[in-house]
């Protein structure tokens, strides 16, 4: 139905008398539009439309009334106008009037405003779950903001190169976190690439060739190396011992820290911590020099 089509039907349904509420449904006009038409016709405004008038001028005062309205208005549930006139009982066209008296957006648009940051991210279910909303309601926010569906999502980036090139490199349930899948899904592509599982020997053989790896064997303690470079401290001296370099004992270790000028710059001038964070020691190693050395703690002598 073009725009003059629309306009005649609206003037004839003034003409019959209709409510200026379901000249608007069926026109698709607005209730202001509907009369400003009343007034170049020469019709009086609908009594209905006094009445409504009469209502929004009592409720809007009734202060009770308006903060449990607000209440609704506030809420995560993002309630539409039929939903809070059945909780307040009253009519919805009083709550739209009230509602754009006091410049409220529409129920659709408080949805959008508060799925907006989730929608990228989660599925339409989990969030229709998390904010007490139909998954109708959320799939229809996410159409209107052009956000393509959780599916399209996934399916994008499952055949993204990113994706692709980490199978088989880390472990499943690695790669699942890295991207926000389940770890089922991963498994699966990752099966239909024909690509092998990861296992830990892998890694392992790819630290063998890191220099970093190779130079801190001998000069850190086994398990340092282990946490630094996140395999087991076993597979740390296994290699040690085939490239036929001796470990590092705590003991050595601290005799070479008391030899360091640095180390005995820094006892009392830093917390113990501190201190056993930067060369790699414990902290009741720290406190047993600094106190046999006579140093009294940093906290002590800040004081």
């Amino acid at each position: 139905m073009g725009k003059k089509e629309t306009y005649e039907e609206a003037l004839a349904l003034i003409r019959q008398g209709v409510y200026d509420a379901e000249v608007a449904r069926r026109t698709g006009y607005t209730r202001e539009r509907i009369r400003q038409l009343r007034v170049q016709m020469g019709l009086p405004l609908s009594s209905h439309y006094f009445s409504y008038v009469d209502a929004v001028l009592k409720y809007s005062t009734d202060q009770e009334f308006m903060k449990k309205l607000r209440a609704y208005w506030e809420d995560e549930r993002c309630y539409n106008d039929k939903q809070i006139a059945r909780f307040l009982q009253v009519s919805p066209e009083l709550i739209g009037l009230l509602r754009e008296k006091f410049k409220i957006p529409a129920h659709w648009k408080r949805v959008e405003a508060l799925l907006l940051p989730y929608l990228e991210k989660r599925m339409d279910t989990e969030l229709a779950h998390q904010f007490g909303l139909s998954v109708i309601r959320v799939a229809g926010a996410r159409k209107r903001l052009g956000i393509p569906s959780y599916r399209a999502r996934k399916m994008q980036f499952l055949s993204s190169k990113a994706f692709r090139d980490a199978l088989g490199k880390m472990y499943d349930k690695e790669v699942a976190q890295q991207f926000g899948v389940h770890v089922n899904t991963v498994v699966r592509y990752r099966k239909r690439l024909g690509i092998p599982s990861f296992h830990p020997a892998m890694r392992k053989r790819e630290l063998m060739s890191q220099k970093a790896f190779l130079e801190a064997l001998g000069k850190m303690l086994d398990r340092a190396v282990a946490r630094q470079f996140g395999v087991s401290k076993s597979a740390v001296q296994r290699y040690r011992t085939r490239l036929g370099i001796p470990p590092v004992y705590p003991r050595r270790r601290t005799e070479e820290l008391m030899s360091q000028k640095a180390f005995l710059e820094a006892l009392g001038k830093m917390l113990d911590r501190a201190v056993a964070r930067q060369f790699g020691v414990s902290v009741s190693t720290v406190q047993k020099y600094r106190t046999r050395l006579g140093i009294p703690a940093y906290k002590s002598q800040k004081k």
